[in-house]
């Protein structure tokens, strides 16, 4: 059985939010039970194009930063990585201001510009769906 976890957060307080992000991970079972130390973590953001953070249409930077952060934190190397469809990934990072996150973090930006098909099980209606192959 798959779980998951939902908490209420009513602002981007990243004290708060990075203490919520802990929480999940830990109502899930905990960083040792889920990933492994000096893992590679890929994180992709919904960054559709470079809409203001305000308007709610892409990922708040203050969440991407305190779930960057707790990898770091956990020894991990993070990856922030999308393909907007609107314009190119560093125009719209800049536009949302998880560009200024990602360079703070010292996060890698991986642009995701090729797809490869993957196959999904019989019992769904697609039988493959098409991922980025970075």
């Amino acid at each position: 059985m798959q779980k998951v976890a939902i908490l209420k957060q009513y602002d981007y307080n990243l004290s708060e939010i990075k203490n919520k992000v802990e929480l999940t991970i830990n109502s899930l079972g905990g960083f040792e039970a889920l990933f492994r130390k000096k893992s590679r973590i890929l994180l992709k953001p919904n960054v559709l194009s470079s809409f203001a953070a305000e308007t709610c249409v892409t990922t708040n930077p203050v969440f991407l930063q305190a779930v960057i952060e707790y990898f770091q934190d956990n020894g991990c190397k993070v990856f922030v990585g999308d393909s907007p469809a609107i314009t190119g990934l560093k125009h719209a990072l800049k536009g949302t201001g998880m560009l200024d996150v990602i360079t703070k973090t010292g996060a890698e930006i991986v642009e995701f510009k090729k797809s490869a098909p993957v196959p999904i099980s019989e019992e769904f209606l697609f039988k493959k769906v098409e991922l980025a192959s970075e």
